[in-house]
């Protein structure tokens, strides 16, 4: 697989064309052209599917992560706050629950290892926790997945839109 960079494409209606570059993919003699911007939505979309793998890993007790180790995770949640956030500025759908996801992920940042919420849903994802599987914070991790499938979806829509 060859990535190329070259010369300014004019088929998407997101990017002012003579800005941005291209990339050209080549690969068993098929070449797919994307912008920049078409770039960075494989990205994001690469990393939507992270996280969803990422909370159902927690969700259904494959292997969480331990309470040492979560303690000293609080920068995740900024990652993934982000990430439900930056997708937004490029499709720009379900403003309402983007907005929500990011309040609650800066609120879990901000409160981490002191706040009453943040310290319940720590201790919840962790291997050590034999309480209640069913709780509040079983339907906020589903909450978060439905976040990030719905961002998987519009970005999936916009790269089908930009014809790569």
């Amino acid at each position: 697989m060859q990535i190329v960079f070259g010369t300014p494409i004019s088929s998407n209606p997101f990017i002012n064309d003579d800005k941005h570059q291209t990339a050209q993919i080549k690969h068993n003699h098929t070449t797919i052209v994307m912008s920049s911007l078409e770039i960075i939505s494989v990205v994001l979309l690469s990393i939507e599917l992270f996280h969803i793998l990422a909370h159902l890993n927690v969700l259904f007790r494959y292997k969480p992560p331990s309470l040492d180790n979560l303690k000293d995770r609080r920068y995740y949640f900024v990652f993934d706050g982000l990430s439900h956030f930056l997708p937004w500025l490029i499709h720009g759908r379900f403003f309402y629950y983007v907005a929500f996801q990011a309040i609650a992920h800066a609120y879990y940042v901000w409160t981490w290892n002191k706040g009453h919420y943040a310290i319940r849903i720590r201790d919840w994802s962790v291997k050590e926790y034999r309480g209640k599987w069913i709780t509040v914070d079983f339907f906020l991790t589903w909450s978060d997945i439905i976040g990030h499938s719905l961002n998987v979806y519009a970005l999936t829509q916009f790269l089908l839109s930009a014809k790569i």
